[in-house]
């Protein structure tokens, strides 16, 4: 069974509530629950389809034993992490340009910059 994603948006590497069971990456799983677990976006899914397809050539060339290793975007929860992105750099811009700095008489930390202190009054 693949565990769920963390609070950071990573699939553990071990299990959390018992760090010292063997219940730890990697986790052996077949096919149709791997489906099963990441096919939740459109996006995944069309990754699912080519690695599917990789899968399949790998058949008929006579490849059928074995395993793989997988991680990367499965490894992680990047509708989450994307979120995350787009809020911090909104957070940062805010930041940055309007929030105003009592150490700086008020101004937003930008205005330190003395290169763009001819944009910082049209910025809005």
């Amino acid at each position: 069974m693949i565990p769920e994603w963390n609070p950071e948006g990573l699939i553990p590497p071990i299990n959390e509530q018992n760090p010292a069971g063997m219940d730890r990456s990697p986790y052996e799983v077949d096919l149709l629950a791997f489906i099963e677990r990441f096919a939740i976006s459109q996006d995944r899914c069309q990754i699912l389809h080519g690695y599917l397809s990789h899968r399949s050539e790998l058949h008929r060339m006579g490849m059928a034993e074995g395993f793989q290793w997988l991680n990367g975007s499965f490894a992680e929860n990047i509708e989450l992490i994307d979120q995350r992105a787009t809020y911090l750099t909104s957070w940062l811009h805010e930041y940055n340009w309007h929030r105003p700095h009592a150490s700086l008489s008020y101004l937003p930390p930008i205005s330190r910059i003395a290169s763009v202190n001819n944009v910082v009054g049209l910025h809005s």
